[in-house]
């Protein structure tokens, strides 16, 4: 047996010939640099060559960790997402089983990518030697025999069996002048598991994706850390890279796994989502489904249709219809037409769960080809009150409202009269709030659209609308409502009345042009409200008029009083 390993080191240092050296180079991928000279190895000279390598590396070793100040511990990612909402906010919420782990039930659960620090890497960065990772003497020596297998000089070889790495190893090795340093970086990163945390982890904080997706061993003491890896080989579609971390031996059962699932879903990388779907340490249904959730958001075809085929995340679905609806309510917001119309003809989605929270979602989303589709469907009603529990973003409202209220806020004209074309929709419910809220947003169009209902009177419960405009000073909107042939004698003086006390001058001078209609000076206070509210352009405007007179003290006196600060 020995002389076999000794005649194949032979015939790995003496020179290859032509289509030996072909071959290795190709099947390797490290470069090959040919000896000066023809050399003929013997055992002993191998056996001198690595002793002397390992006895100059301990040395060495033992000076840096004495004298030398080493590089501080190197933080690692962990890879977290910003909370979502709560499609169960209003009843009790089941908690996704996680089976064989440890993970805490109120997980946040993900959705953009955030990186950030905790502490140290590994022992292995502490600055003594007792506590460092031990290698046997044999172990070493074998690292150093692959490393001169690859042909490299003494000085390569003691970085590559290095147990800790100062600041200048980091530079040559990070350093992309010479081809032979990423090299080197990739074959240390491999083989050395003292050192290989350490490099990965600068791998990924130096943005050298290109690197990582070489790694085809991973000989780490932090399961985190290949966690971390699969995560960003996840999100870079290095399926290369994920299908050799998912066959390492030390890849293991974890809550983070399932991380990886949402990057590639995200991104809508199908051939690493169909690779990791089929491994069993990895949960498709983690953090209440939220990979299939994220594919419908950004609309992956392909990832959504795996992972409604795939059997735990059906049996997940049909335990509670919160996750389909969520997943729904994703695709209808972000207008993910297709998505949609897979998701209907499932018999696990229901679109008229959560008070037509799809709906409502399109809604705000002003996808108005979805809230076309939606409304064909016959399971949605779009005359049923909602509270807006269930909308994403930040329009939530716990007021019983409409879905025509909803469109009127999200201020897509479009959207409206797709509404109100629909016979089901009564748009006077809840004393005309759709009116209401289009006159608060200021909203023109709108309010043009809603006045040309014949059910909507602008002037009923107390003329809401109009008070509403004048509040907003939207003199547009106040111009288009006392212009509004509906107007009768009360609405008319109220209007009078509350355009003088804002100071709309030019709202005053259209109600005071309207000879249908005379303000009643016995009850009209319309001209006191102005010099109250020290509006004297407006008092001057009414006080030309004849068909106005003042209540009580003179309208003069007032406006001395009133510019001296004075009430009456």
């Amino acid at each position: 047996m020995f002389s076999r390993l000794t005649t194949y080191v032979r015939r790995l240092l003496s020179p290859p010939s032509g289509s030996r050296k072909r071959r290795r180079d190709r099947n390797r991928g490290f470069p090959y640099r040919t000896p000066t000279a023809p050399v003929t190895a013997t055992d002993s000279d191998i056996d001198r060559k690595v002793d002397d390598t390992i006895t100059s590396h301990e040395a060495v070793n033992a000076v840096a960790t004495t004298n030398l100040q080493l590089p501080p511990p190197i933080p690692v990612f962990e890879f977290e997402y910003e909370p979502e909402y709560d499609m169960e906010s209003d009843s009790s919420s089941e908690s996704p089983t996680e089976p064989d782990t440890t993970a805490n039930e109120d997980t946040p659960a993900p959705e953009v990518l955030v990186a950030k620090t905790s502490g140290a890497l590994s022992s292995s960065h502490s600055t003594t030697r007792s506590q460092t990772y031990t290698v046997t003497s044999n172990a070493r020596r074998a690292l150093a025999r692959l490393a001169m297998r690859e042909l490299y000089s003494s000085s390569e070889v003691r970085i590559v069996c290095k147990t800790q790495l100062t600041h200048a190893d980091m530079d040559r090795l990070f350093d992309t002048s010479d081809a032979r340093n990423t090299v080197m970086l990739l074959f240390t990163a491999q083989h050395n598991p003292d050192v290989a945390d350490t490099i990965v982890t600068q791998l990924i904080l130096r943005n050298r994706f290109s690197d990582i997706s070489q790694l085809r061993r991973f000989p780490y003491k932090s399961s985190e850390l290949l966690c971390t890896l699969l995560t960003v080989a996840a999100a870079r579609n290095y399926l290369c890279t994920v299908r050799h971390i998912l066959h390492s031996p030390t890849f293991q059962r974890s809550p983070r796994n399932s991380d990886a699932l949402v990057q590639a879903a995200i991104h809508g990388h199908t051939a690493v989502v169909h690779t990791m779907c089929a491994d069993h340490r990895i949960d498709p249904t983690a953090f209440r489904c939220l990979p299939l959730i994220m594919a419908c958001r950004h609309g992956n075809m392909s990832v959504v249709r795996i992972l409604m085929t795939h059997s735990g995340v059906r049996a997940r679905l049909a335990e509670s219809d919160s996750y389909v609806t969520r997943a729904l309510c994703e695709a209808a917001r972000t207008g993910q037409l297709p998505v949609v119309r897979m998701l209907l003809v499932d018999p696990l989605v229901n679109p008229a769960a959560c008070d037509n929270a799809a709906l409502q979602n399109a809604i705000c989303g002003n996808s108005v080809t979805v809230v076309r589709k939606l409304l064909t469907d016959t399971r949605v009603d779009p005359s049923i009150p909602v509270n807006g529990a269930y909308l994403g973003g930040h329009t939530r409202t716990r007021d019983m409202t409409t879905v025509l209220v909803q469109a009127c806020s999200a201020g897509n004209p479009n959207t409206v009269r797709l509404l109100l074309s629909d016979p089901r929709i009564d748009p006077t419910v809840f004393e005309n709030r759709a009116l209401v809220v289009a006159v608060m947003n200021d909203n023109v169009c709108i309010v043009r659209m809603l006045l040309g209902v014949p059910e909507i009177d602008p002037f009923a419960h107390e003329s809401k609308v109009l008070v509403a405009a004048i509040a907003k000073r939207s003199s547009d909107v106040v111009e288009i409502l006392v212009t509004d042939l509906r107007i009768d004698q009360t609405s008319y003086d109220n209007a009078l009345e509350l355009c003088s006390g804002s100071g709309l001058l030019h709202c005053v001078k259209l109600l005071l042009a309207n000879t249908e209609y005379e303000p009643t000076s016995d009850t009209n206070r319309s001209l006191d409200m102005a010099v109250y509210f020290r509006h004297f352009h407006v008092a001057n405007v009414l006080m030309r008029d004849g068909r106005l007179r003042a209540l009580g003290l003179d309208v003069r006196r007032k406006i001395l009083l009133r510019r001296d600060g004075v009430d009456w």
